[in-house]
């Protein structure tokens, strides 16, 4: 595995770190939106070249689109800052796994065909895309999967003050596209749910996944106001809103 020295906040990577032994027994919404993302990959042409293409998987965490990559015989530079999520791809053929942060690739100017990133952006502000593009071929594609505002949209109901985290609206990730050199293929949009037995159990599976770690500061909350909340024993959902983008490279 090549290692790159992190730069981002070193809280949110570890915390991906300890998930990364029950990350894909409790992500559910996020299997299923890879495989959305991948079946919009499949209708969109992704893989109708017979030649092997070299993919960047930016964000990709323990590879569930790696791994379906590597199934259509793609060679795939699987890129994330946690090293207890790589370590479950290090032995598959086909992968090259990179710890580094996205903003800064060790991969040089248009040196892959396509990227893929899924569930990963959003922890970062869109001026990212500009580092994606930039080692991507001419003609090649971004396929991109990020939640955005809307995401939590339950939660925050029902707990406004429930310090969660602040996803961005489409928009400014659409700004960021407008300033690269990409041309905007397709674009949209979809909500993942789950229902939960109440906001303890959906907590407790957010800290499972990695998820729980606040991505911009926000107001502390006082323990017996956040006590008060975890007695609260009515069902909840937890939602995702999802941007799925498909990108060229022009």
């Amino acid at each position: 595995m090549t290692v790159i020295k992190s730069t981002v906040d070193d809280a949110i990577w570890q915390a991906f770190d300890l998930a990364a032994p029950s990350y894909d027994r409790v992500s559910i919404l996020q299997r299923q939106s890879a495989e959305f993302l991948f079946q919009l990959m499949i209708t969109g042409d992704a893989f109708k070249s017979e030649s092997v293409s070299q993919w960047a998987d930016v964000g990709t965490g323990t590879g569930a689109l790696a791994k379906r990559l590597v199934e259509q015989q793609h060679q795939v530079f699987a890129i994330d800052q946690s090293p207890a999520m790589l370590a479950q791809l290090q032995s598959l053929a086909g992968i090259q796994t990179i710890q580094a942060d996205m903003r800064d690739l060790p991969l040089l100017d248009r040196s892959v065909d396509h990227v893929v990133s899924h569930f990963a952006l959003h922890w970062l502000e869109p001026s990212v895309l500009l580092e994606l593009s930039r080692i991507v071929k001419s003609n090649g594609m971004l396929w991109l999967a990020l939640p955005v505002l809307g995401s939590f949209a339950t939660v925050s109901a029902r707990y406004p003050q429930l310090p969660i985290f602040d996803f961005l609206a489409v928009e400014a990730w659409l700004q960021q596209v407008q300033s690269l050199d990409v041309e905007l293929v397709s674009m949209t949009q979809e909500v993942w749910s789950q229902p939960f037995a109440n906001l303890q159990e959906l907590l407790h599976t957010l800290k499972l996944m990695g998820g729980h770690r606040l991505g911009r500061v926000q107001e502390p909350v006082p323990p017996a106001q956040f006590r008060a909340w975890l007695r609260d024993h009515k069902p909840i959902t937890l939602e995702y809103q999802v941007l799925y983008m498909q990108l060229r490279k022009r």
